[in-house]
């Protein structure tokens, strides 16, 4: 909640694809956010028992638990990750919760096939089976059939998400979690919920972060998400907890609706990459393996534009009343002790009243204002600085060596009376006792002037 309030995204503009045992559409959280349903289901779907059909209507429940943690609007259960997103349901499951892969394979292809009509950016697959170390592409007909599924989805621009698996491994996953195309999920819990019997092992203590030990892990595994116990919608319009990895898996999904709500250009290796840049680094005590858990506020401060600033102030010329033509300049590198001015990087010039103003591009890093004039010492200061203000540069440098000394003075008095510009300071139109005093008036100051008020 704290991540939407703050960068102002809900998922709005997002469409989900749930390949699961399809929702309740007459769920009061759920009913508005579906759009579209389909069906893929060996002799099951409804209402003949065909192998393809237009109802996801879920009859075994896991679907729409999946479903409210993407997008419940909380008005019975709690609010979903991505309350805004919009919900395809296609139903590849059983009234029993079994499914074919063929079947989950073909709803792939229909996303695909209707990406573009129904905005779909993202797959969820709280589904699995089998048992594969490390990445699995290849490893039978079954997981290279899943990996170009996948990656076909993945080169369309939409980011898919498996869940890791339920068995307690420590050192496998189940397909389709182990293909390379798709992000691995695996859960952990987020608070004290005291001791936990999953049939297959038994948390003794349970606290937030801490790795679930039904969740499977393997070199493979890309993502941790909150996984037990997760309270969400269920079938009959009901609420329920429920636990496992396909309950962290459309946590992660629902996070990557609010990046590209955020941000609607980012492609699926983007969000993989931020999700796992900023995510929270958890150890699991099992192995020592290292993945980052989501951070739903940290993934959207990473892509959020940071502020463009400006820098604004003046330079006043000494003995003059029109400041103009003074040129500044920003610079990368650090203001010099010496009075070697840094290289420009961007410039501007003062209008007759001195005043500046630099417009900086979001992400600048400026570390240098450096002001110069002809006959006047040149001044700098060091950035980032909140307030610049205005800094009067000394008159008579004529020579330009940083420095006001003899010859500066030499300088004007061999051309007192005459209109040389170089010599006439003040730039009254003749050098005279006007500059000469200018001149003498500020001898043995050097520059860069530091001060500035």
């Amino acid at each position: 909640a704290e991540a939407r309030s703050t960068f102002g995204v809900n998922g709005a503009g997002v469409t989900i694809a749930v390949l699961d045992s399809g929702v309740d559409f007459s769920h009061p959280d759920l009913a508005k956010r579906i759009i579209a349903q389909h069906c893929f289901t060996h002799s099951a779907c409804a209402p003949n028992g065909t192998n393809e059909g237009e109802s996801a209507q879920d009859v075994h429940g896991h679907g729409t638990r999946v479903t409210g943690i993407l997008a419940s609007q909380g008005s019975i259960s709690p609010q979903g990750i991505a309350p805004g997103s919009a919900i395809v349901a296609v139903r590849v499951m059983d009234d029993l919760g079994q499914g074919w892969t063929s079947d989950v394979i073909a709803a792939i292809d229909w996303v695909i096939a209707n990406q573009s009509k129904l905005g779909i950016k993202v797959i969820n697959l709280s589904l699995g089976g089998g048992r594969y170390t490390g990445i699995c592409d290849d490893q039978d007909a079954i997981t290279l059939v899943y990996a170009e599924a996948i990656q076909r989805a993945r080169d369309a621009g939409i980011t898919v998400f498996a869940a890791a698996g339920n068995q307690a491994e420590n050192n496998a996953l189940v397909v389709p979690a182990c293909v390379s195309g798709a992000i691995a999920v695996g859960g952990t819990y987020d608070a004290d919920i005291g001791t936990r019997n999953w049939g297959s092992c038994v948390d003794t203590k349970t606290a937030a972060d801490k790795v679930a030990c039904f969740s499977n892990s393997s070199e493979a595994l890309d993502l941790l998400a909150p996984g037990a116990d997760i309270r969400t919608t269920a079938i009959g319009g009901l609420v329920t907890n429920d636990a496992g990895t396909s309950m962290a898996t459309p946590h992660a999904a629902a996070v990557a609706a609010l990046l590209l709500h955020k941000d609607p250009g980012l492609t699926p290796d983007e969000i993989e990459r931020i999700l796992k840049e900023t995510g929270v680094s958890v150890t699991d005590p099992r192995t020592a393996r290292v993945t980052p858990r989501i951070d739903a506020y940290a993934a959207l401060k990473a892509i959020a534009a940071p502020t463009q600033t400006t820098l604004s102030g003046a330079v006043y010329l000494q003995g003059r009343t029109n400041h103009s033509q003074t040129t500044l300049w920003l610079s990368e590198a650090a203001c010099p002790s010496t009075a070697a001015p840094p290289t420009a990087a961007l410039t501007v010039t003062t209008g007759s009243q001195g005043a500046f103003t630099f417009t900086l591009t979001p992400g600048s890093t400026y570390r240098c204002l450096y002001v110069q004039h002809p006959q006047y010492l040149p001044a700098q200061h060091a950035l980032p600085a909140s307030n610049l203000g205005a800094v009067t540069l000394p008159a008579g440098d004529v020579i330009a060596d940083n420095v006001i000394n003899i010859f500066d003075l030499t300088r004007v008095a061999s051309r007192y009376s005459t209109s040389e510009a170089i010599a006439d300071v003040n730039h009254d139109g003749t050098v005279n006792i006007f500059d000469l005093t200018l001149v003498a008036g500020n001898y043995g100051k050097r520059g860069p002037i530091t001060e500035w008020k």
